[in-house]
């Protein structure tokens, strides 16, 4: 892995498109680990993201949204 590692809730995100968030480790996270809202053309690609509390990866309102070889687990 050469991304970031982060463990438990980040405050919530600026609304943007195109967001490509790659290569990561996310775990121990209160709601959701990975939430895309709003924009377009979001990317969630080879991450490992565990132990969400209710979801591993969320999308509201977004659209051309693109996750693909994450693994996620409880």
């Amino acid at each position: 892995n050469d991304g970031t590692v982060i463990v438990g809730t980040m405050g919530e995100g600026a609304r943007t498109s195109r967001f490509t968030f790659e290569g990561n480790v996310v775990t121990d996270c209160h709601c959701r680990c990975v939430m895309l809202a709003y924009g377009s053309g979001h990317r969630v690609i080879n991450n490992v993201i565990a132990r969400g509390g209710q979801m591993g990866i969320g999308s509201y309102k977004a659209s051309d949204v693109m996750i693909d070889g994450n693994t996620v687990y409880h």
